[in-house]
């Protein structure tokens, strides 16, 4: 028998299963933070993941649209907007 806790809601769900009914466990990766909130926010701005930053673009007279969680997910859309 393997244990498996797993998060759900505030707390967690915890359980045991047969190995042989088991295939693998994934495991998230090791994230590490150095800046939040408002700080990752302009990090991100200043340095995108594998695009120009927003001012490379010519954006006069076009439409812009902001995409950000809605309010089932803990982000910070204040922040962000």
């Amino acid at each position: 028998m393997q244990h498996i806790e797993l998060g759900f809601g505030k707390q967690g769900v915890s359980f045991d299963i047969d190995e042989k009914n088991l295939q693998t466990v994934l495991m998230p990766n090791e994230v590490t933070v150095s800046l939040r909130g408002t700080d990752e926010v302009e990090r991100g701005l200043a340095a995108p993941i594998g695009k120009p930053r927003l001012s490379a673009y010519d954006l006069k007279g076009k439409n812009i649209v902001i995409v950000t969680s809605d309010i089932t997910r803990p982000v910070p859309s204040y922040k962000i907007i």
